[in-house]
């Protein structure tokens, strides 16, 4: 039986995943329809607020959003040699709350480079 923070978590991962298929660097070999699908299905995916939205209106389905430094710390602790979640990992480090990297809410351009400014 699957828990409602399971549900949760398996959200936010497939979200990750998604956005791994969409940048070439660190999925260099990804047909680019398939790149496409992701970039399409990945337009219309759930965001953590929405999930937390979820949460609020269904708790027995949907678990709360884990805080941003306990997912990037359990997505290190997966697959610590990918690109995207070290990037995550610096995020959370940097406090920069819930956001993904590449993701801006303001318009701003998305950060680029490690924690040191490489």
């Amino acid at each position: 039986m699957t828990l409602p923070f399971e549900r949760t978590r398996a959200m936010l991962d497939v979200r990750l995943f998604l956005r791994e298929l969409t940048d070439p660097r660190l999925t260099p070999r990804i047909p680019r329809a398939l790149r496409g699908k992701a970039a399409s299905l990945l337009k219309h995916f759930p965001t953590n607020a929405d999930m937390d939205r979820a949460h609020q209106a269904l708790p027995d389905c949907f678990g709360p959003v884990p805080p941003f430094r306990i997912r990037a710390e359990l997505a290190a602790e997966a697959a610590p040699k990918n690109k995207l979640l070290a990037g995550i990992r610096d995020t959370a480090q940097a406090g920069k709350g819930g956001r993904l990297p590449g993701e801006q809410t303001d318009g701003a351009p998305a950060r680029t480079g490690s924690k040191n400014g490489d």
